[in-house]
């Protein structure tokens, strides 16, 4: 067999012989470790290695003009002038356009799946009378409309008539479900509950509650004497439907609740809980895992907050508010002045001095995390709320004179009455 002689300082010859098993030279193994060593002071292109997008990223602004109101939903940004309103998409493509009698500043906007419903008055013959409307939020088309005023709850709209008489639809289809006749709901209130239902106070004096969508009456009637002089007016509490009463002066004119002008209904039994006789002055609203108690007495309202089981409460400091929002219960009060609270004592867990929360244009505002914005020389800068406080997102470059969110789509108008888009990130 020839015999084969390598000098480790050169290159070897090309040996196609030489079997795969045998280890490689010195030379060799200098070579491929000098190759690694080069190869690794490379930068490989990866994900990790790409800029990140901008946290705020600015998408148009908007050809209108907002001059009555600027609301959002589903992905769609609805601008009222008073001569009509106009949909956009964020990146500033216009969709629809309704002329007329819609606007958004002059009806309550409520959301309603798909729909945009607006309800409030137009002008009549004899005066304002009640209308309402529904519009697709797709294709700008109205769909419903009504001599009505109407809410939305649970997936139905109810729609109170000037006979007082009650309509309730389904709002996937607007198909009704069951009326009431003329003269059955001097007032409507409704429960935002799993499971939905309505209650009417009818001209004979007789609180009733109904079922939807059967219609069926969910308790026997509870008599309420309103006097004749008086209008009543039923306000969703907590726990408890409120009835306001006001006293009507010459001319049909009203002032706001006086002595022995309110009562309350328990909402699960319809029982009478207090009357006009104990001279209420306090009204409730819900609060998430409390209730909300706004109080009325000769030296001004004072608010508190109540347990559910009614065994304890704290009072809020003169002329704060509390609301629950974003799953979080909030407690405002001079400008500037913004915390998150705990519901059980009110003691202050994350203090948000100077930060301002941007709702979304619909009543209530939005579920899901708070976007918060603090004004300062050269813009504003946006964050959300985490679990133990702020989490910064970015800023936008101007000092909006409004802003409505619903993510992640940020809109605000400028001082020039310009409406600005941003696409808004989640807080890392």
């Amino acid at each position: 067999m020839r015999e084969v002689i390598i000098d480790l300082g050169s290159p070897p010859a090309a040996e196609p012989d030489v079997e795969m098993s045998r280890p490689l030279p010195p030379y060799w193994r200098k070579l491929l470790a000098a190759v690694v060593a080069a190869l690794a002071c490379v930068p490989l292109l990866t994900t990790a290695s790409l800029p990140e997008p901008s946290p705020v990223q600015f998408l148009a602004f908007l050809p209108g003009n907002s001059t009555e109101g600027l609301l959002m939903h589903q992905g769609v940004i609805v601008l009222s002038d008073g001569l009509g309103m106009t949909g956009y998409a964020p990146d500033g493509t216009k969709r629809w356009h309704i002329a007329g009698d819609a606007s958004a500043s002059r009806m309550q906007p409520q959301p309603a799946e798909h729909l945009l419903v607006l309800s409030g008055e137009r002008p009549g013959a004899g005066g304002a009378v009640p209308y309402s409307i529904a519009i697709d939020l797709i294709t700008g088309e109205r769909v419903w409309s009504s001599d009505s005023y109407v809410t939305v709850f649970g997936g139905y709209l109810a729609a109170l008539r000037d006979d007082q008489s009650v309509e309730v639809f389904e709002i996937s289809t607007l198909k009704r479900v069951f009326s009431l006749p003329s003269q059955r709901a001097v007032a409507l209130d409704v429960f935002h509950a799993a499971k939905p239902a309505i209650v009417a106070l009818g001209v004979d004096g007789l609180l009733r509650t109904y079922e939807v969508p059967s219609g069926a009456p969910a308790h026997e009637p509870v008599r309420i004497d309103v006097p004749a002089s008086q209008d009543v007016y039923l306000n969703p509490g907590a726990d408890k439907i409120v009835l306001e009463l006001m006293e009507r002066q010459d001319g049909g004119n009203e002032t706001w609740p006086g002595p022995l002008s309110r009562m309350a209904v328990d909402r699960g039994t319809l029982n009478v809980s207090y009357d006009q006789a104990e001279q209420n002055q306090s009204y409730e609203r819900d609060c998430g895992p409390v209730i909300c108690v706004q109080s009325f007495a000769n030296q001004g309202a004072s608010v508190e907050v109540l347990s559910r089981d009614g065994q304890t409460r704290w009072p809020v400091p003169q002329d704060g508010w509390v609301e629950w929002r974003h799953d979080r219960l909030f407690r405002t009060g001079h400008p500037g002045d913004l915390a998150v609270v705990d519901p059980a004592n009110g003691s202050v867990l994350v203090n948000l001095a100077g930060w301002e929360i941007v709702y979304s244009g619909w009543p209530g505002g939005v579920g899901g995390p708070a976007l918060l914005a603090q004004r300062g020389l050269t813009g504003t800068r946006l964050a959300r709320l985490g679990e133990r406080g702020l989490l910064p997102i970015g800023s936008i470059p101007l000092l909006p004179n409004e802003c409505t969110y619903e993510s992640p789509f940020l809109a605000c108008t400028t001082q020039d009455g310009q409406i600005g888009v941003w696409r808004v990130a989640p807080a890392r």
